[in-house]
């Protein structure tokens, strides 16, 4: 957690999975852990940390002969909302993730 938050100081930017675990045809449900630390963290820095959900949608091919194909799609940036919570966030994240994921 220390390295992403080094990373975020510096204007970069992390890759995360929420869900942490496969669930192949659905989006697993989202660990409340990476949004708390998100939150914790945007505090510690002063500064509003945006999540970008980014769907991926499999594309297999019939015969199974061919190459899976996968399209990546990006959503909307989302910021946590105090007045909302995280439990908001998560959900509003978890449903973009899902439209774009074609799921």
């Amino acid at each position: 957690m220390k390295m992403l938050e080094e990373e975020l100081k510096h204007n970069g930017s992390i890759l995360v999975a929420p869900e942490g675990t496969r669930t192949p045809g659905e989006v697993g449900l989202f660990k409340p852990r990476f949004f708390k630390f998100g939150v914790d963290l945007e505090r510690r820095m002063g500064r509003k940390i945006g999540y970008l959900p980014a769907g991926l949608e499999y594309i297999i091919p019939e015969s199974r002969k061919g190459k899976t194909r996968v399209n990546v799609r990006f959503g909307s940036v989302h910021y946590y909302d105090p007045k909302k919570g995280i439990e908001h966030l998560k959900h509003e994240c978890r449903e973009e993730l899902r439209i774009l994921s074609n799921l």
